[in-house]
């Protein structure tokens, strides 16, 4: 997009490496920014939350004005507490009638997304003042599950290749796209690159061995088109110990049905059928083996494909040191802040496909 004359800008986490996101494409961007933003803090937000903001609707305004197209990321960081949203947030939360049957934790959390969705606002309210609202195209996603249970009733969150861990909002606005309309054809992060490039009329510009495809179809025909992808299946690779008790695993969707496969028993996976079960409650591997197999053959050949880092087996593991998961999520942090501290999984770590 900049080299077809877009003006291009990131503000907020990027973590995608520490090269600055000038290397991607993006001219103007506030650094390769992690979890704990440019200052490195444990709890960005709410600082971050507004300033963010604030440098994405000054972008939008100059280019504007200058009669310049542009492509703008706005990536907010995620809430820690209370300590993550502004204190008069927290009190209008704290007001509401629902807050009396939430813990403090979640109302914090409740804070936190809604200074998010005012800062949302924000970004609407200044394309309609600029009277380009119905020539922009707007898009809103998260990039995985909420933690622990709170995707429920599907199955876990965060940190899983579940259906809680996958499924995440994704809403539309622009020009041909109908109001209030709703499409239940499959989506991923993936098809995001694609279906940006069509609407800004460049989708011949795109490297070859793009995953994913546009989502313009399905858009702009009122929800009943299609999605064109280089193949019919969509993987999800996760060679990690994270908050699946199960371990690392890797999932397949074609068609109907899902299979999970855990890196830990590999000889045990999980086959579901999406459409009649999305709660992965009924496991049908001993009842279908045909149908796994075939799903497992398709995920070997696509892992083998991308040349995907698999988990390999920790032969100095010793059970007697296995770190808790608190303790893991604490090490994180520390490594995050550049204290390497060691761990002793039961398995190293694989590099996720990107």
């Amino acid at each position: 997009m900049r080299d077809s004359g877009y003006a291009t800008a990131h503000f907020g986490k990027w973590h995608v490496g520490r090269r600055n996101p000038r290397e991607h494409g993006f001219d103007n961007n506030d650094g390769a920014n992690n979890n704990g933003g440019p200052e490195n803090v444990r709890s960005p937000n709410p600082k971050q939350a507004y300033l963010i903001t604030e440098r994405g609707l000054r972008f939008i305004e100059s280019n504007a004005k200058a009669g310049r197209q542009f492509y703008v990321q706005i990536s907010h960081y995620g809430g820690r507490g209370g300590a993550s949203a502004l204190s008069s947030t927290n009190q209008v939360v704290s007001s509401w009638e629902e807050s009396r049957e939430r813990n403090a934790r979640e109302t914090a959390s409740a804070a936190a997304v809604l200074d998010m969705d005012i800062t949302i606002g924000m970004v609407l309210d200044k394309l309609e003042e600029l009277g380009i609202a119905d020539e922009t195209y707007l898009f809103y996603t998260t990039d995985h599950g909420t933690p622990g249970s709170g995707n429920r009733p599907l199955a876990l969150g965060k940190g899983t290749v579940w259906e809680g861990g996958l499924k995440v909002p994704l809403f539309f606005r622009g020009p041909g796209i109908a109001p209030g309309s709703v499409s239940r054809v499959r989506a991923t992060g993936m098809d995001l690159v694609p279906t940006v490039a069509d609407l800004a009329g460049l989708a011949d510009k795109l490297p070859r061995g793009v995953e994913g495809g546009s989502l313009a179809p399905v858009l702009t025909t009122n929800a009943r088109g299609s999605v064109v992808r280089p193949r019919e299946e969509i993987v999800f690779h996760f060679p990690h110990y994270d908050f699946d008790p199960l371990g690392p695993a890797s999932a397949i969707l074609w068609g109907d049905y899902k299979l999970i496969r855990f890196y830990k028993d590999p000889s045990k996976p999980r086959l579901f059928n999406v459409r009649t079960d999305p709660y992965e409650r009924n496991n049908l591997f001993s009842a279908l083996p045909a149908k796994a197999e075939a799903l497992e053959k398709r995920l070997d050949a696509y892992l083998s494909e991308v040349d995907a880092g698999l988990p390999r087996v920790n032969g100095d593991f010793d059970p007697g040191e296995e770190v808790s998961q608190p303790e893991r999520g604490e090490r994180q942090r520390r490594d995050n802040r550049g204290q390497r501290a060691p761990r002793r999984d039961r398995e190293d770590r694989g590099q996720a496909n990107r």
